[in-house]
């Protein structure tokens, strides 16, 4: 019964993963860019690139060589090197101003596939953050560009942390959310008390948890765990515990499932079954048999499920080889875990 429970998992993952497949392809939904993805850049029309600038400011008396014309976006799909690319367009709006910048964007958007166009966009406004982050800041709410928006407040942040705050105060509520996690996400420097009163003015105290977690998770996982269990209860608190626990399972699996029995039962058996999904992934051999030492229950059968789910979206013949009848009867005692 249960191997056929299994196959029925397997044959929805694989069929929901091709309907989703046909769905992007037939209505062509545009997704932000993905990590990683460079714009198309050419040598036509464009100086050649110039030597990285030393880190200091650059003298007032320095002579900017002159901008290509606008156009020239189109121009740059030939070059083969993704790392030229984005050379020659961090070249090209070095110097330029706030108009030009502009008429850059324009260009953009005309660029096809639009993922390229995407992709310089998000690399032309981190510039545009540094010359006049007011008007880039218009320009996106004004044309619907707030996809871009996160990395604008994260450069204007590092630049003028008072200023960035005072206009993301004047956004809306979404995008008022979106824009305090971007900077609260490179505040690291600033006293807690000044992150905390970012985090409470935009909503986004979970997002200062996580934060807080990650670096403690740098000096001591355990100390992570009971910082966040000591949190406020609430949906933030569990996300806080979700991301310390995966953090923590790639260095100590054991002691990441072993912590989860702090929490309540269903939210232990929740993030138990979704660590396990997540471990198989990394070390098939070693999160079967955890599982399978653990005393047969429903929550040992979620958990071998769960794993088949995760298997099933690369290889849906291993996940039908699971043992799954195992999981459904008595096992011995669990393994020794540091």
């Amino acid at each position: 019964m249960l191997k056929w429970l299994l196959a029925g998992i397997v044959i929805g993952v694989v069929a929901g993963s091709a309907a989703t497949a046909w769905f992007y392809a037939a209505h062509l939904i545009e997704a932000p860019p993905a990590p990683g993805a460079k714009p198309f850049v050419s040598p036509t029309s464009l100086p050649a690139p110039r030597q990285a600038d030393a880190p200091s400011a650059p003298s007032e008396e320095a002579v900017a060589e002159p901008l290509p014309e606008v156009g020239v976006l189109a121009a740059m799909m030939d070059i083969p090197s993704d790392f030229e690319q984005t050379v020659m367009l961090y070249n090209l709006i070095r110097h330029a101003d706030a108009d030009y910048l502009d008429a850059l964007l324009d260009e953009a958007d005309t660029l096809r596939p639009r993922r390229e166009g995407n992709a310089a966009k998000s690399i032309i406004f981190g510039r545009y953050a540094e010359v006049d982050p007011e008007r880039a800041l218009a320009r996106m709410t004004a044309r619907g560009e707030e996809r871009f928006l996160s990395g604008l407040f994260r450069a204007w942040t590092k630049h003028d942390v008072d200023a960035a705050v005072a206009a993301a105060e004047t956004l809306g509520l979404a995008h008022r959310r979106s824009a305090g996690a971007a900077i609260l996400s490179v505040t690291e420097r600033l006293a807690d008390d000044q992150r905390t009163l970012i985090a409470e003015e935009f909503s986004a105290q979970g997002t200062l948890e996580r934060m807080k977690a990650d670096e403690a998770l740098e000096v001591d996982p355990a100390l992570a765990w009971r910082e966040a269990i000591a949190s406020e209860p609430g949906q933030a608190r569990f996300q806080t515990l979700w991301h310390v626990a995966r953090r923590w399972l790639q260095s100590d699996p054991g002691a990441a499932l072993r912590a989860v029995d702090d929490l309540a039962s269903e939210q232990a058996m929740a993030l138990r079954s979704s660590l396990t999904a997540e471990w198989v992934q990394k070390d098939r051999e070693a999160a079967l048999a955890w599982v399978l030492a653990q005393p047969a229950s429903a929550e040992r059968v979620q958990m071998v499920q769960g794993m088949a789910i995760g298997i099933a979206q690369n290889s849906p013949e291993e996940a039908l080889d699971l043992p799954i009848s195992s999981a459904a009867t008595n096992a011995g005692k669990p393994p020794a875990m540091s």
